[in-house]
């Protein structure tokens, strides 16, 4: 079990309550989404995230959500319990549809959940990864993640095409100033084509290979 909270206190009562529950599971925690993202190499069965996680220990909750939705994406067989202390009702809104995830097996009030509630989300996650393990060996399963992935890269290869306009403006515009900003917007296209690039592949690895 991986535990992500930027409140030491916090971890150390979800860890002290999780070993109660689980007295052979291996139990980490992490302060930052940084961290949290170093220790992905490790074949974690339940990710445990604060909803409020900021970068640094300040700003806004929207990067512990951002990183919520990233991991939903790329780690599809990896169920998430939200653990929160505030926003009880942006937390359930996204537990019932915003994620539209089945990944996202419960949330948890911090100081108000006991064992029962604990024990209920952490059943939830193993019959989650327990449909997912069958899905992955449901035959058909590798040709269908492929297809996926071949849909996006046709929706990508078009979104390129449309952008032929920066291509030409950046070789062969009239004055120097319409190149160079040209060459600034095709830099950008080019960054975020090549993140997009290799978060479809990631897709694909994670897909097939998690676990």
């Amino acid at each position: 079990v991986l535990i992500v909270d930027d409140v030491e206190l916090d971890r150390r009562s979800l860890r002290r309550s999780l070993k109660r529950v689980l007295p052979n599971a291996t139990i980490e925690s992490v302060d930052s989404i940084g961290r949290m993202y170093a220790q992905f190499h490790k074949p974690w069965q339940l990710l445990m995230m604060d909803v409020a996680l900021a970068p640094h220990h300040a700003g806004p909750d929207s990067t512990g959500l951002a990183a919520i939705y990233d991991i939903v994406d790329s780690n599809r067989g990896l169920p998430i319990v939200i653990v929160t202390g505030h926003f009880t009702e942006k937390a359930a809104e996204i537990l019932d549809g915003v994620f539209e995830s089945r990944s996202v097996v419960g949330c948890l009030q911090k100081s108000e959940y006991d064992l029962e509630g604990l024990r209920a989300v952490i059943g939830r996650a193993r019959e989650f990864r327990g449909e997912w393990s069958e899905e992955q060996a449901r035959p058909g399963f590798v040709d269908e993640v492929f297809a996926e992935a071949d849909a996006r890269f046709e929706r990508l290869r078009l979104e390129l095409e449309s952008n032929t306009a920066f291509y030409r403006q950046a070789i062969e515009g009239d004055d120097w100033l319409g190149r160079a900003q040209a060459e600034s917007e095709l830099l950008g296209h080019c960054t975020m084509n090549a993140m997009v690039l290799a978060r479809e592949v990631e897709k694909v690895v994670n897909s097939l290979f998690q676990g």
